[in-house]
């Protein structure tokens, strides 16, 4: 199945790159995992042995789970956010999810409790959350105010909430 990537031709918009580069693939990720789910199980298997004790075998399992998560993580981030004058588009490693600015209703900015940042958040006119983008794309406050901007447009009004 063939996917196009290629930006809209049709209507002028903003083009939000991910910093640090795209391409990022979540196949290493996903190698090491399975390399550590292996350590893991000779691990248990040397410690029936004596060799010892069974709670070592943690740190293998741990580092599967962090590379496990980090690889879904990567495979299911934006690269590339457009937004265009009827829709907003935002591309993945694979494949691209086209939002009509229509099916928008209002957006906020909220920290992560981790790290400290602000994410967007955008919801549906259902009230669900839509989107969620990080910090971690160039002119992220641009993109903030845009998309207020392109919501108010199409509501009538601005609906942002802090």
């Amino acid at each position: 199945m063939h996917v196009d990537l290629a930006l809209p031709m049709d209507q002028a918009g903003t083009l939000y790159i991910r910093k640090g580069g795209t391409g990022r693939s979540p196949k290493f990720h996903y190698i090491m995992g399975f390399a550590l789910l292996l350590a893991t199980g000779l691990c248990f298997f040397l410690a029936t042995r004596d060799y010892f004790p069974p709670s070592v075998c943690s740190l293998p399992m741990m580092g599967a789970l962090a590379a496990f998560f980090s690889g879904y993580q990567i495979a299911n981030s934006a690269e590339r956010i457009f937004a265009g004058e009827r829709e907003l588009i935002l591309f993945y490693a694979n494949r691209k999810r086209v939002i009509p600015w229509t099916a928008l209703r209002w957006s906020t900015t909220e920290e992560s409790s981790l790290n400290q940042q602000a994410y967007l958040i955008i919801y549906n006119s259902d009230g669900r959350k839509e989107i969620r983008v990080p910090p971690a794309f160039h002119g992220f406050d641009h993109l903030v105010e845009l998309v207020r901007e392109k919501i108010g447009e199409v509501n009538g009004e601005v609906e942002f909430m802090v």
